[in-house]
């Protein structure tokens, strides 16, 4: 999955080539598929995945099945039917692809330079991969004060949740624990540090393919909503979903 940060980077992208959306529902949308309240332990959430990301029990997220959202919750709607409401909708449908692409991108490239993710050490390392991940997240909060997470995220107040599968405490319980986390300082955090797991520009590369490809795929859908096919991705170039190639951090 992309990070938080990620999301909104992408939102923002994206809203700048869609001016007729409601930026703060679209916003929101891009981080509501992630609102599923954890337990004590975090091995369990509520909504689960399978739920929240439109997956089969036992699937991984390059197999979201993000166009079944798609003609069930989007297509029957417009923009002006109810503006803040078709924006949540199609934030959610991005983030859904958004998170397909990512697991595209890195997920083989990990696997392969990291073996380890085959083992018993699996939550281990992904633990440390992750640590770039969100530690780029800050450094890029850091660097673009007038960036959507502080011009809008952290002022404007949490929507409704829009979508009958998602519950108002859970979707308020994640957004405020994303808000929280990343903007409360922490003297123990050093994010100036080698990027060894992911870098500052395979990160701005992944979210700028993702702009694009995202986009395109939202243009072709305001034509044809492909009837036989789970996934958004069928609809792009095979050449455009390739895996990034090593290295992806720095050497």
């Amino acid at each position: 999955m992309a990070t938080w940060i990620a999301h909104l980077r992408v939102a923002e992208g994206l809203l700048a080539l869609m001016p007729h959306l409601d930026e703060t529902a679209f916003m929101y949308g891009n981080l509501a598929p992630d609102s599923g309240k954890p337990n004590a332990d975090w091995t369990a959430f509520d909504p689960p995945k399978e739920i929240t990301h439109f997956l089969r029990r036992g699937e991984d997220e390059d197999q979201i099945h993000d166009l079944t959202f798609y003609r069930g919750y989007v297509a029957a709607y417009t923009p002006d039917e109810n503006r803040a409401d078709y924006s949540f909708r199609l934030g959610y449908f991005a983030h859904l692809v958004c998170d397909n692409l990512w697991s595209r991108r890195f997920t083989p490239p990990y696997k392969h330079l990291y073996p380890e993710l085959e083992t018993d050490a699996k939550s281990e390392w992904i633990g440390i991969i992750k640590r770039d991940w969100y530690h780029l997240d800050f450094c890029y909060l850091r660097d673009h004060p007038d960036c959507i997470f502080w011009r809008v995220f952290v002022p404007v107040p949490n929507p409704p949740p829009y979508l009958d599968f998602i519950p108002y405490e859970s979707l308020t319980h994640s957004l405020d624990d994303i808000r929280g986390f990343y903007s409360t300082p922490s003297p123990q955090r050093d994010i100036d540090h080698p990027y060894v797991h992911l870098n500052a520009a395979m990160m701005s590369r992944y979210v700028a393919d993702s702009i694009t490809l995202t986009y395109n795929i939202l243009v072709q859908l305001q034509t044809q909503i492909p009837a036989d096919v789970h996934s958004a991705l069928s609809l792009l170039p095979a050449d455009s979903l390739l895996p990034y190639e090593p290295p992806l951090g720095d050497l």
